[in-house]
């Protein structure tokens, strides 16, 4: 699991938050449903580097573009509304593979993100792969070949809904600048009368603790601080996504202790709005007196 953290304020406020729903993290979609893409239903072997890990020419390749974005085609299951390629003419009674190439950038760092989210909408397999890596697969065992089939159904009922599939432990295979991400769909067999394949990639990064977000004031203990002036810490530790209890302490900065002495009183005088304390600062440094309280007397 994740090490513990420290997070303390300086202004006296607790550093968990609970009353206020702050979100768990953000995220930013690589490719969209939509995203333009590139497809192919092979008569024969096509090379590996289709699959993104190598340099590929899928120029000649249909290209699929626009919403809804979807391939496949649909004689009775009602994917017509989520298909923009039909690619029955190619597939019935022919062939029960086919092969897309979504291009897109990713502007960044993989190491700067935590989680990354295949959604896949699928009739009736699929092997995803992220620059030649696969990441995910749905009903096929094996080695697959250019004519592939699924192993079994995906219900049409389930096939229109997004299956989000985790695929984090391959973050690493997101790249800064160029990527592609590759499906292989597969139907049950050639004489399915329906295909669906529709996919997004969305990668995220948590932005506040579990257990209660923080406020803005709210800092994370990463090595000595400094105090300018007596202030109040309030501290927690997070582990786990849990909490721990509150501690607090009081600093004082300067030499108040040695150097701040009471000179007079004037205690029950006849004008009782003329009571009042003198406080002297007997040495040659300024004393802040914030958060200086009387304790005993």
């Amino acid at each position: 699991g994740r090490s513990p953290k420290i997070y303390y304020t300086l202004d006296g406020s607790d550093p968990r938050l609970t009353t206020v729903s702050l979100p768990s993290s953000i995220s930013t979609t690589l490719v969209a449903e939509n995203s333009s893409k590139r497809v192919f239903v092979p008569v024969r072997t096509v090379s590996d580097n289709w699959k993104g890990g190598e340099s590929f020419n899928d120029s000649a390749w249909p290209a699929c573009v626009g919403s809804p974005g979807g391939v496949g085609f649909s004689r009775s299951a009602g994917y017509t509304h989520l298909i923009s390629l039909d690619l029955a003419a190619q597939m019935l009674r022919r062939n029960a593979t086919c092969y897309i190439r979504v291009p897109f950038t990713f502007n960044n760092n993989s190491d700067d993100f935590d989680s990354l989210i295949l959604k896949v909408r699928y009739d009736d397999g699929f092997i995803a792969y992220l620059n030649g890596v696969e990441v995910a697969r749905r009903n096929f065992t094996g080695i697959p070949t250019w004519s592939s089939n699924a192993n079994t159904d995906h219900s049409d009922s389930e096939a229109i809904n997004f299956e989000n599939i985790s695929v984090s432990a391959r973050l690493s295979a997101l790249q800064p600048g160029y990527n592609i991400l590759a499906i292989h769909g597969m139907n049950s067999s050639t004489f399915s009368s329906d295909l669906l394949i529709s996919a997004e990639l969305v990668v995220g990064k948590s932005i506040s603790p579990r257990g209660g977000g923080t406020l803005p004031n709210v800092l994370q203990y990463t090595g000595p601080i400094t105090l300018t002036h007596s202030t109040q810490v309030k501290a927690r530790i997070l582990r786990g996504g849990t909490w721990s209890a509150l501690n607090e302490a009081t600093f004082a900065v300067g030499p108040v202790a040695d150097n701040l002495r009471i000179t007079e009183i004037m205690y029950n005088p006849d004008d009782p709005n003329t009571e009042y304390i003198e406080l002297k600062n007997i040495g040659a440094e300024t004393i802040n007196l914030n958060l200086v309280s009387f304790t005993n007397g």
